[in-house]
């Protein structure tokens, strides 16, 4: 943007969004090593709006224009529904880029996709009625690409550490790895942990704020998912977060108290490896490929937790087979990754044979 626009352009203009939390986490020191770059090259003072985990993330300070009940309420609400296009759009990537011969073209799509997704939002904002015609137009040009009745492959989770799912480059672009072997990923969502930390916000006060905004998040996913259609309803399998996270305190596996991925991540494994994910159209819920960053406390719970579970499961079930990779990203490399993956993919295509 300083670039095309000039750096006084930026800093009059502009604003970082990136949410924060407490504690140990990494997660919460992104934003202060963030303020020390942006002074460095010459943009000290540009806001930087860190809405934390604490709070639901509907607590921070705003810039003058936005201040205001109903005007701070009017961008949280457009923040929200960019981020559930967002999640949309990612998901039929996610839906038809395994099927396209030309990937090379498929990716060209995107971003040109993402490019007019991003003017609609800047020129018209995040509304619903903005964004109807576009997710269609978007939906049939991705489907377009991808070969005729295709044989849907198995479909894997892509869970973990919220950074790291999210930002492929730091996780060595992993996904399309999984998508060459032939499997079609589906992501955990943004809005999914936005929901998730909504509610354990919601569990330790609940203040009618937290619920006001639950009723809201339940009625975009709604509204979002009947704007994209049959395309991303077949590849909604997962429980909603306040279902994982009690599910598995009444199974006494774990506590929803203690807050933070782990609890979700070992929710879902266990949906996967007591068989409750639905099949529809034909694709099946095969296995879980569980990422995060190098020594993350909490997604070192989660695999702790997840290989204990399907090794006291296999006593009692012999023939019990759940797929897993744990991919840990950073200051270590994953040198067997290759071979796990390959023996992972040999996995999920021999449990969707037995399915």
């Amino acid at each position: 943007l300083a670039r095309e626009r000039s750096k006084d352009w930026v800093k009059e203009n502009c604003l970082v969004f990136l949410p924060t939390t407490s504690g140990p986490c990494r997660f919460g020191k992104y934003g202060e090593v963030l303020k020390i770059f942006l002074a460095q090259l010459g943009y000290e003072g540009l806001p930087v709006l860190g809405p934390s985990s604490d709070s639901g993330y509907l607590d921070f300070e705003v810039p003058a224009p936005l201040k205001g009940f109903f005007r701070q309420s009017r961008a949280l609400i457009q923040i929200f529904n960019a981020i559930k296009m967002n999640d949309m759009l990612d998901d039929l990537v996610r839906r038809f880029r395994p099927y396209c011969r030309d990937k090379a073209a498929f990716d060209r799509l995107y971003e040109k996709e993402i490019v007019e997704l991003e003017r609609l939002i800047e020129e018209k904002g995040a509304f619903v009625g903005t964004l109807k015609e576009w997710s269609r137009k978007a939906s049939r040009r991705f489907a377009a690409l991808t070969t005729d009745a295709h044989e849907r492959f198995p479909l894997v989770l892509y869970v973990g550490e919220i950074y790291t799912r999210q930002h492929d480059p730091y996780a060595n672009n992993v996904i399309r790895r999984l998508e060459e072997e032939g499997l079609e990923v589906i992501r955990g969502s943004i809005s999914e942990w936005i929901e998730y930390v909504n509610y354990t916000t919601y569990r330790e006060n609940p203040h009618w704020i937290h619920k006001v905004a639950d009723l809201y998040l339940s009625f975009a996913d709604w509204r979002f998912h009947r704007l994209f259609g049959e395309t991303n309803g077949e590849r909604k399998v997962l429980p909603k977060p306040e279902q994982i996270i009690e599910g598995v305190e009444a199974a006494g596996i774990y506590h929803g108290d203690i807050t933070g991925e782990s609890p979700l991540v070992i929710g879902i494994f266990r949906e996967l490896m007591e068989g409750r994910l639905p099949s529809k159209n034909g694709a099946k819920v095969c296995g879980i490929f569980h990422v995060g960053p190098f020594t993350c406390m909490q997604e070192g719970v989660a695999m702790a937790k997840m290989d204990a579970m399907l090794k006291e499961a296999q006593k009692k079930n012999p023939n019990l087979m759940v797929p897993v990779i744990h991919a840990f990203f950073g200051d270590s490399a994953n040198p067997n990754l290759e071979a796990e993956i390959a023996a992972f993919r040999e996995q999920c295509y021999l449990k969707a044979r037995l399915a």
